[in-house]
């Protein structure tokens, strides 16, 4: 039953997690044998209301168009190797920060936040290699995930040996532009790197971040 999935086929991004082909060659609403859209997700919904420690053994994650926030005071801490896929919408797929994440990659296992149809950790969206004419290549046109943003409220936050690349990409002015935002807070960067941004890769405002060998 599609309705009980938590993530709505009517978004792209979602419905590409539908998997199999019927008799017909057209998209079976199921996941025969594979995993399901909620299983990708960090949360279920999309407020993280308490801590939670996300690993490389359930990588890659998901944050669909109804984006991700992290409450005052909860935690967000992701392992080595995870890779976190955010579907390419410039409006409501921001991850906004009230809490904090802790992200501790190594230098051969970096953390990755990405777009959804990068093929990094696996063909997520199934369209197979982005050469091929007629599939979606991340950072092109349009392709890009909007951003993180840390509010405020938001402290304790770290990124060691961590990768953003692909983001940035925003209709709308709620927040600066920029693929990593920090507003008046603390959050500190090591070792971490921001690539291919539609716009600022990093922008810090009033911020007291420590941003190292970046």
């Amino acid at each position: 039953d599609i309705d009980n999935w938590a993530l709505s086929v009517l978004y792209s991004a979602s419905y590409n997690l539908i998997n199999g082909l019927d008799a017909n060659g057209d998209r079976i609403k199921g996941t025969p044998k594979a995993r399901n859209s909620i299983n990708y997700k960090i949360v279920k919904g999309n407020t993280l209301t308490e801590d939670k420690t996300i690993t490389k053994a359930n990588s890659p994650y998901y944050v669909g168009a109804d984006g991700l926030t992290i409450k005052i005071g909860k935690t967000l801490t992701i392992g080595e190797g995870v890779i976190i896929k955010t579907i390419s919408r410039h409006n409501n797929a921001e991850i906004v920060v009230k809490g904090s994440i802790q992200a501790n990659g190594s230098a051969t296992e970096p953390v990755i936040f990405t777009v959804f149809s990068d093929d990094e950790g696996g063909d997520t969206n199934g369209d197979g290699d982005c050469n091929d004419v007629g599939n979606v290549c991340p950072g092109v046109g349009n392709n890009f995930w909007s951003q993180i943003v840390f509010l405020s409220d938001s402290e304790n936050s770290y990124f060691n040996n961590t990768i953003f690349r692909y983001g940035g990409s925003r209709l709308y002015t709620t927040y600066p532009r920029g693929m990593v935002v920090v507003d008046s807070a603390n959050v500190d960067f090591t070792d971490t790197t921001f690539e291919q941004s539609y716009t600022n890769g990093l922008y810090l405002i009033s911020a007291t971040s420590t941003v190292e060998n970046c």
